[in-house]
């Protein structure tokens, strides 16, 4: 390439600073770079720049070296005087040398087991030991952040895996006083362990299960840990380690899981809340709701054919549900609703979901006029999200408020809150118009109206509710249930006593003049004993006086046998019943013999209106006069 020489008018014609000459190069030399000098030459030196602090410290900000080890010095010392003459110590007078580091009781197994992983693993720490592992642990270590992360890991791991959080759960379990209602139930030991640890990995936003430091510093483990003492009641506490959300969580998915084998279905989930997610949406959830960092590989469960997710994808699907203004529940719905994986929710993707919210519509009754049409609704998310391109929204599109894309998925995800959520912005509107005339009309300042904007604006939001108001309306309703369940169940444990004693005393007095060795004769003598039973409850209401036949039927072997308060011998019982069973034969034999003497036989009836008392009572006289001589006639 062949440099062109500019013509010396060229140069003439340039105006420059009175502080720069431009000179033309020699026409012998052709070149394209104008050289440039300066009058004055004696020109200050260059400032020197000054380094940048450093203002990222990524494991906590450095103190002075000085304090640093007066620190170190400090707990050596008391750590010595709590050794005292003792060589080593266990995992459970370990307590005291945990809170002379600093550290909360429940981290108390994870030190002891992180130091003694770095030795020979024999389950107790000498003193030299001790030294040597606390240095190591703690160098570099200026915050409780990044000392816990590094107490927690696995030595050259530079990420926490969720059976890292077991030390510390099992110290919670096994010695906080809130929870040793559970020492005897391991199950449900195990239930909470593993509610909690999930629920700190959906806090720290990592479902691939490998935390990092800057995750493990959203989950907020170190706060809570240090404000979970013994005195705390956990039915209380709003954070991970809440046995009440606990309790939530379980019950729910307990509902969902027919077999109970901690693994749930299509349609097994197609059921939550009475059927409140569209079948398009329940499918989603089952591909792409399963969580990486608690994946298990079952024959015939998580990664079979059929998709299922454990208990703890469910919780990872309900602390989403109830909550999708967060950043873990909007990236959770946005994975679900992106259905080729192209980080775009478009129009075509979202009017699938909407046929389904069109379907409910109609099964609610809603008219063809009065139903509300997809290209309203892609307007009004428009108007709500403002993507960069209409009808395409990105993840960080619905990132810039959570509110809004909540929102934004409960439109096409669950109908019920979509309803809501509508009739709230109606009301919403029209409750500060109200506050807006009633302020006007009071004459406030401005002041007073820049505050009631500001109410406004945060108003103007509608979130249904959180988790922790969720976790607390959910409790309240299971033990309403459980009370109304164990109120019913002592209901029906009264009347079952009642009935079983009912039987009993049928059973004892059918025994008690009864043959068990002659079933046939059971019935004939049971006849014969009721006619005579009630033919000597007629002769006590008609007042008849036979003092002959009164004294016939005390020597007489007895019909209706009486119970006494102390049970007879056995070799009473089996004589007694033997000489009543053999009487009663006879006796009914005796009445079958003369039945053709007997003129008639008297049976309670109904009272016909023509017979008189006088009539009744010659019928009664006769029959007490015929059984008597039959009594008579027996042989004794």
């Amino acid at each position: 390439m062949t440099a062109t020489t500019l013509p010396s008018a060229f140069y003439s014609s340039i105006t420059c600073p009175p502080s720069v000459v431009v000179t033309p190069p020699d026409s012998d030399t052709p070149t394209n770079i104008i050289s440039m000098t300066t009058k004055d030459d004696n020109k200050p030196p260059p400032v020197p720049r000054h380094a940048i602090p450093q203002f990222f410290f990524p494991h906590g900000k450095p103190v002075a070296s000085e304090e640093r080890d007066r620190k170190n010095r400090k707990i050596m010392a008391i750590v010595r005087h709590l050794y005292g003459v003792q060589s080593y110590l266990l995992e459970s007078h370990f307590v005291a040398i945990t809170r002379t580091c600093g550290l909360p009781r429940y981290m108390n197994i994870a030190l002891f087991r992180r130091i003694d992983s770095m030795h020979q693993r024999d389950e107790r720490i000498t003193y030299d030991q001790f030294s040597h592992g606390w240095t190591e642990l703690s160098r570099d270590r200026y915050d409780d952040e990044s000392l816990f992360f590094n107490i927690l890991r696995k030595p050259g791991c530079a990420w926490l895996l969720p059976e890292d959080f077991l030390p510390v759960l099992e110290d919670i379990v096994l010695h906080h006083p809130g929870l040793r209602f559970l020492a005897d139930n391991p199950m449900f030991q195990e239930r909470y362990i593993e509610t909690v640890i999930c629920r700190l990995y959906y806090e720290a936003r990592c479902p691939s299960g490998k935390m990092s430091l800057s995750q493990f510093r959203k989950s907020d483990f170190c706060q809570m840990i240090h404000m979970l003492g013994p005195n705390v009641d956990l039915n209380s506490t709003r954070d991970c380690f809440s046995y009440k959300h606990f309790y939530v969580l379980y019950c729910k998915f307990w509902t969902l899981d027919d077999d109970h084998d901690l693994i749930i279905s299509e349609s097994n989930l197609a059921k939550y809340n009475q059927a409140a997610l569209t079948p398009r949406v329940v499918h989603r959830i089952m591909h792409c709701g399963r969580i990486a960092a608690f994946a298990r590989d079952q024959s015939g469960g998580v990664w079979g054919d059929a998709p299922t997710l454990t208990y703890l994808d469910y919780i990872w699907f309900l602390l989403s549900e109830v909550d999708k203004s967060t950043p873990m529940a909007i990236e959770y719905w946005f994975r679900c609703m992106d259905t080729d994986g192209d980080g775009i929710l478009s129009s075509y993707e979202l009017a699938q979901f909407w046929q389904e919210q069109e379907a409910r519509q109609r099964f609610y009754g809603v008219a063809d006029d009065d139903q509300i049409q997809f290209q309203n609704i892609l307007c009004q998310m428009n108007d709500l999200i403002q993507p960069q391109v209409p009808g395409q929204f990105r993840l960080h599109d619905l990132k810039r408020n959570g509110y809004l894309a909540e929102r934004f998925f409960d439109t096409f995800v669950n109908f019920d809150r979509f309803q809501i959520h509508e009739s709230y912005q109606g009301s919403i509107r029209a409750k500060r118009k109200q506050e807006q005339d009633k302020r006007r009309q009071d004459g406030l300042s401005s002041a007073v109206e820049d505050e009631i904007a500001a109410l406004d604006d945060s108003l103007s939001y509608f979130m249904i509710s959180d988790w922790c108001e969720y976790a607390e309306a959910e409790y309240q309703q299971l033990l309403l249930s459980e009370r109304n369940d164990i109120v019913w169940d002592d209901d029906e444990d009264d009347d079952e006593p009642d009935e079983e004693e009912e039987e009993e005393e049928e059973e004892e007095e059918e025994g008690e003049y009864l043959s068990q060795d002659d079933p046939p004769a059971m019935t004939t003598v049971s006849e014969a004993d009721e006619d005579r039973l009630f033919s000597e409850e007629e002769d006590d209401d008609e007042g008849m006086k036979n003092p002959g036949s009164d004294h016939d039927s005390d020597t007489s072997a007895p019909t209706t046998p009486t119970k006494d308060p102390t049970p007879a011998p056995p070799s009473w019982t089996s004589v007694s019943t033997q000489t009543t069973t053999t009487a009663a034969t006879e006796a009914v034999v005796q009445v079958k013999h003369n039945e053709s003497s007997q003129p008639w036989l008297w049976q309670p009836h109904d009272e016909d209106d023509h017979d008189d008392e006088e009539e009744r009572e010659d019928r009664a006289a006769e029959w007490i006069w015929w059984l008597s001589r039959q009594r008579l006639s027996e042989p004794s």
